[in-house]
Order: C-alpha cells, then structure tokens, then sequence
C-alpha cells in the first residue's frame, strides 16, 4: 500500500498538457519539474526509527534492573576486569535484599522451633525455652575471590585464633572440624617421619628399650631426632606445659605419632606435668633445686 512518489521528473504530456499516465486511483504522487537531472522516484514508506527504538529497550532494561536492585549478570560492563571488591559493590543491592529475606526467615523458623518445642514430645518441657539458643546460617550462592580470601588469613596467622581465622575463608564450612584435621595429618607426619627415618638408629634404639651406650638409658635429649620429630615433641610438651592440651591428650598423641608406649610418653611429659612451666615469652622455667641439678647433670652428660 505505499505511495510511489515521482519528485522533479517530467512525464510525457498529452496534447492537453497533462501526464500521458493514469495517475488516478494508482497511489502515485507525482511532483514535475522541468530540470529533471536531479528526479527521484521512490516509494513512501512510514519511518522506521530503529536507533530511538533501540535506546528506548535499553533504557527500559536498564531500568527495570535498577528499580528491582537486582544486577544484570548479561551486562558486559558488569564484570569485565573488576575486582573482587568491585563485584561486591555491584551486588550489594541484591545482597541486602538477601538480608531482609534472611531476618524473615530467621522469625518464621523462630517461631516454628518455639511452637515445637513447647509441644514436649522433642525435648522435655525444662528445655522448651532452648529454641531462643538455635542460629540460623544462610550461605549465599555467589562467585568468591579465594586468591584475596588466602591472602586475608594468612595475614591474620598470629593475630587471631586459628579457628577465627578459619573461618575467614568460604570454603572452610567447620572451622573446628579443620583445625582437628590439621592436628591429625600433623600427628600422623610425625608418625611417618619416626616409622620412616633410617638415619636415627640411636632412636629407634631407645623407642625399643634398648641400652645405646652400654650403661644407662639415653634421656630423651640425648636421643638423635630429625627436624619434624623434634618440632612435634616439643609442640606437645609446651601446650601442656601451658595447660592448652590435656596431658591424657598428650599421651595419646605421642604413642599414635611415635613408636612410644604409655609409660615412655609420661616419661617425655613428666617435667611438663611437675613444676616444668613456660614463661609469656615461651621460655621454659623450673622451680626448686632438683631442676637445677638435672642442668648441672645434663652439662655433664654434655
């Protein structure tokens, strides 16, 4: 149905001067001109506008993401090099969003432990006030930066526990649970290290109850022991010199790191257990005459 329009051209005439084309009822408009060199002959159409269009769906986009405080992951602006910091600004809309849907949970679920407990068929009725105790943990389901987060706790190392520390990292889910995990490979590379080490005769001799020197039993800083032995048994004595290990603990650790039975790890652990205490700046000190003596006697045995 579009127009054809003839603009600055000159049709042939009749001898009544008009257009020897039916122009009528043929959707044809036509304009002369008598220089017709610069003519044109096109067909009318309505404008398209495909660039106001198209800045008018990416406004509405735009904007429908902004009102909602939700981040459009298709953007190409949206990660591009940012940093990890960066990416937090940008989904901090939708995380605090997140956090008004956990403070609702958080009531619902409340109020749902309350009435479940108040019943007395979970728990008895003393504790049907122990559903205030419970917490609630939403993990979110977003990209996290490991490189900045292992860089964060390593940096924290000696400043705060190892467990808050831990926990620092998002891929840690039971900082307790890990630290019990390093403590058991720590105990079982020590055990290694002493079932392993072929250049320590003089310590196996005295794990076995041998005599080494002919005479009396080696003590135990007489014994030849290898870097990871010594770091291990030392480890151990000090934490239950500072009363941070049980000394049951510390038997068990020393007979299932080292061929030790129990008698010989109380033995290890008796200065530990007996006036053996370590000062704030992790110096051993003694107490008494007797340690005095044990000095005196191992610059001798020296």
């Amino acid at each position: 149905n579009a127009y054809l329009v003839l603009k600055g051209l000159k049709l042939d005439e009749d001898d009544d001067g008009n257009p020897k084309l039916d122009l009528n009822g043929n959707q044809i408009i036509y304009a002369p001109d008598a220089d017709s060199a610069q003519g044109v002959a096109e067909f009318l159409t309505k404008p398209d506008g495909d660039a106001i269009q198209e800045h008018l769906i990416d406004r509405l986009i735009s904007m429908i993401y902004q009102i909602s405080m939700v981040a459009n992951l298709n953007d190409e602006a949206f990660s591009g090099n940012s940093s990890g910091v960066a990416l937090q600004y940008k989904l901090l809309p939708m995380r605090n969003l997140a956090a008004n849907q956990d403070r609702k949970f958080t009531q619902s679920l409340r109020s749902l432990y309350k009435i479940a407990f108040s019943v007395g068929t979970i728990l008895p009725e003393s504790k049907s006030d122990d559903w205030q105790k419970l917490n609630f943990a939403f993990t979110r389901n977003l990209p996290e930066n490991i490189t900045d987060e292992a860089d964060a706790a390593s940096k924290l190392k000696g400043l705060v526990s190892d467990q808050t520390m831990l926990s620092t990292l998002s891929f840690v889910d039971d900082p307790k649970a890990e630290i019990k995990r390093i403590a058991d490979e720590t105990a079982q590379k020590a055990k290694d290290a002493a079932t392993n080490s072929p250049s320590s005769p003089d310590f196996q001799k005295f794990m076995n109850g041998d005599d080494a020197s002919g005479t009396d039993a080696k003590t135990v800083q007489q014994v030849s022991l290898n870097g990871s032995q010594i770091t291990s048994m030392i480890s151990i004595v000090q934490q239950v010199a500072s009363h941070a290990l049980p000394r049951e603990s510390a038997i068990q650790m020393l007979t299932s790191a080292f061929p030790f039975d129990e008698e010989k790890a109380a033995e290890i652990l008796g200065d530990a257990g007996k006036g053996f205490e370590l000062t704030p700046d992790g110096k051993p000190s003694t107490d008494g005459g007797s340690n005095d003596d044990n000095n005196d006697s191992a610059t001798d045995s020296e």
